[in-house]
């Protein structure tokens, strides 16, 4: 059974748990695609919450609310299969950003 195969079975079982039915291709691309931007959103959503903190630019997430698209975070999310690692994918993404940032203000002065 390959990765795709696999991928396809759990998702199955999560439509079923919650009485959705998966079983067509195209019924299988809109799913994916809804939980793929549901994904977007959830990252999204963490970003601007933690843009609003006091320290947005130590983490980064000023990187993802003022400069991300929607492509962009979809591009960094490939592969992900839960909002929880969607998260943590961008967050090691930006970090690196926020951490060169930090690097060259210190630098700077």
């Amino acid at each position: 059974m390959n990765d795709f195969e696999v991928y396809f079975r759990d998702l199955q079982a999560d439509a079923k748990r919650d009485g959705v039915r998966v079983g067509r291709a195209e019924e299988y691309a809109n799913w994916k695609a809804a939980a793929k931007q549901e994904m977007i959103y959830a990252v999204r959503d963490y970003a601007i919450a933690h843009y609003q903190t006091a320290t947005p630019s130590r983490d980064g997430w000023d990187y993802v609310v003022e400069c991300y698209s929607v492509a962009d975070i979809a591009e960094i999310i490939k592969g992900c299969r839960t909002a929880a690692g969607a998260i943590a994918k961008v967050r090691k993404e930006v970090k690196q950003r926020a951490d060169l940032r930090a690097e060259m203000q210190a630098e700077a002065f």
